[in-house]
């Protein structure tokens, strides 16, 4: 990083921007489609324009790339094997994992695991999650989806942007199986019939399942005393209905 970026880059303004922009394109790169990484300026910034707020905190002269083609777009074929240019610009020593392997702590490159969590509505699983997750992981959620580019509740995301919301899933689905994600996955999912884990385990080509156990009155306790769950009556009928499912899908 040059001297004169130091203070802009480090700054709050640039970083909430920076945040805010990457999350708006849900962490994928705007040329390929791989993860993202870096919100570069379509506007280079220079020691004179970095202190102008309408070139250097302007949204609409942002662009989420991933590190390939950040490099491309400052380098192109110039760049040197082995260099690369990291979150702030700097040349540094590449260090890339292979798809769907990730650095464990001691820089040894490993297989990423690919994790479902799966079991009944209000059962746990999310927290679970939460509980075992690393920072870099992804974590693939249909309701934090829903949640995530509604700004509503739980239970208040309409049709029309649940199948967004399963479109996103679905997409990120994708880039598990293609093992384009350098990190752990985990999958956030009821499921309640063996053909439906199956298939999904077929799809992300993993084995890992992880059964949250809970009985239907643990489930209904928890969803009556969860502040988001706002509509009790539709969060008992979902919850009957998993069991439902789960009964006849071992019969």
């Amino acid at each position: 990083m040059q001297k004169w970026a130091e203070k802009f880059y480090k700054g709050k303004e640039w970083i909430k921007l920076r945040n805010a922009y990457f999350a708006s394109q849900y962490g994928i790169c705007e040329r390929c489609s791989e993860p993202g990484l870096i919100v570069h300026h379509k506007i280079y910034l220079t020691p004179v324009n970095i202190n102008n707020p309408e070139v250097s905190l302007n949204w609409d002269l942002l662009e989420l790339l991933c590190l390939e083609c950040h490099n491309k777009e400052h380098g192109g074929d110039v760049i040197a094997d082995g260099l690369m240019f990291d979150e702030s610009g700097n040349l540094v020593k590449e260090k890339v994992a292979m798809r769907g392997y990730k650095f464990d702590a001691e820089g040894n490159m490993v297989p990423a695991d690919v994790y479902v969590v799966w079991g009944a509505p209000a059962s746990g699983k999310t927290t679970y999650v939460r509980n075992h997750m690393k920072p870099g992981d992804l974590v693939v959620d249909l309701d934090l989806i829903k949640q995530a580019i509604s700004m509503q509740g739980r239970d208040e995301v309409n049709g029309s942007l649940l199948n967004i919301a399963i479109q996103v899933r679905d997409m990120l689905y994708s880039l598990v199986a293609n093992r384009k994600v350098n990190s752990d996955v985990w999958v956030v999912a009821c499921l309640p019939k063996d053909e439906q884990r199956d298939k999904l385990g077929e799809l992300l080509k993993t084995s890992k399942f992880i059964y949250i156990n809970a009985t239907k009155e643990e489930c209904i306790q928890r969803a009556l005393s969860d502040s988001e769950r706002t509509d009790k009556e539709l969060q008992l009928e979902i919850i009957e209905t998993w069991f439902n499912s789960r009964c006849s899908g071992n019969d």
